[in-house]
């Protein structure tokens, strides 16, 4: 599952594909009327409507001349999920669509760990999860406390509930 969830969270952490899938939320449209309720242009609304086509979160259908577009079962369950959660601001759906970032949470989603727990449990370098770890931290998902000369890290509530929230939903 963890495979499957970074291009997932990459594809809807960026804020124009967000909006597309907001506005689509509601209704089918061409691309005409999105251009006039989101202000992006056509050619931006052109690729990321290919990339949610791609990603299966939309789906289109023509119409004489005209191409509408609306959003798929799993685009609709996506976007519903993200609004139950705290998880809909762009810059947390980049922080966490990153697969290094996203192995580091769900191993603290087991346990408080130190990077050298962290090292083990993901492969990943000492300098590649500090750096993660930082980013996380300046995020709101994760926070640290020092016991002795070993600092060990935790998911706060906001992490707790976004990885309760990624533990089965996007499938």
């Amino acid at each position: 599952m963890i495979h499957n969830l970074p291009p997932l969270l990459k594809l809807i952490g960026d804020p124009s594909r967000l909006t597309l899938l907001t506005v689509l939320a509601s209704n089918s449209y061409c691309v005409t009327d999105l251009i006039s309720k989101t202000g992006l242009s056509q050619s931006l609304i052109s690729h990321h409507l290919r990339d949610l086509k791609d990603g299966g979160l939309v789906e289109s259908e023509k119409n004489g001349r005209w191409v509408y577009y609306h959003l798929t079962p799993k685009g609709s369950q996506v976007l519903k999920e993200l609004q139950n959660s705290a998880s809909n601001s762009s810059p947390l759906l980049k922080l966490i669509g990153d697969e290094s970032r996203l192995k580091i949470l769900f191993v603290l989603k087991q346990n408080i760990c130190c990077v050298s727990d962290l090292i083990g449990s993901t492969g990943l370098s000492q300098s590649l999860i500090s750096h993660h770890l930082r980013d996380l931290k300046d995020g709101g998902l994760v926070e640290s406390e020092k016991n002795g000369r070993w600092v060990y890290y935790g998911l706060v509530s906001k992490g707790q509930q976004i990885m309760a929230t990624l533990g089965g939903k996007f499938k």
